[in-house]
């Protein structure tokens, strides 16, 4: 599988566009242009520690629970639920085990001052930038959700993600979430790959 960076690399620090386009052309040199760009945008993310995503990533996520941070272990205990909201039944408590002791929480929490639910669903951060999010063979407004903490995606629209979704669909007809996992390339990035590059034999010096 071929080495997955971004199609605009900023090489005007090195070529002109007409130079750019003839090498792209060329039998010779676009597959060099091709390796130069791909190393040097390899290179930007491992320098970074991978906190530069070089293309985006599609995931087919399952909505996440509701719990404080190192949880040890979560069961609804009592309560019918008189309503649901997201994940997190209205009404009903669920343990945990925080520094040693037992609480029990009541929907999400999202501070020490507020016992709410929300719908959120954890991805494989960080979160750079999201592409797309399609549910159901249609893309979400971006309206409709937003990042928190880096790596929660969380509905902001008064709907729900869905609990489970059938993998069987495309990703496109399901539940799926395209993004970049580390910082979008951007003005600054694309031209350190285009000043880092290197091509062999290239068209000046």
């Amino acid at each position: 599988m071929p080495y997955c960076y971004p199609p605009d690399t900023d090489w005007s620090c090195r070529f002109t566009e007409d130079e750019l386009e003839n090498a792209r052309d060329d039998e010779r040199l676009g597959p060099l242009l091709e390796k130069a760009e791909a190393f040097a945008w390899s290179t930007l993310a491992a320098l970074t520690a991978y906190r530069i995503g070089t293309c985006p990533v599609t995931v087919r996520p399952c909505a996440a629970g509701c719990l404080p941070p190192g949880t040890w272990a979560a069961a609804p205990a009592s309560g019918s639920g008189l309503s649901s909201i997201g994940l997190v039944p209205i009404g009903q408590f669920r343990p945990y085990i925080s520094g040693g002791a037992w609480h029990n929480a009541c929907g999400c929490r999202r501070d020490d001052c507020s016992c709410t639910s929300l719908s959120e669903v954890i991805l494989p951060g960080p979160v750079g930038r999201i592409v797309k999010v399609m549910l159901d063979g249609a893309e979400l407004p971006r309206s409709a959700y937003r990042v928190d903490n880096g790596n929660r995606l969380v509905r902001r629209d008064g709907e729900v993600w869905p609990a489970c979704q059938d993998m069987t669909l495309s990703d496109d007809e399901g539940f799926s979430v395209t993004y970049y996992r580390g910082a979008a390339p951007d003005l600054m990035t694309r031209a350190a790959a285009g000043a880092g590059g290197r091509v062999p034999g290239g068209l000046r010096g």
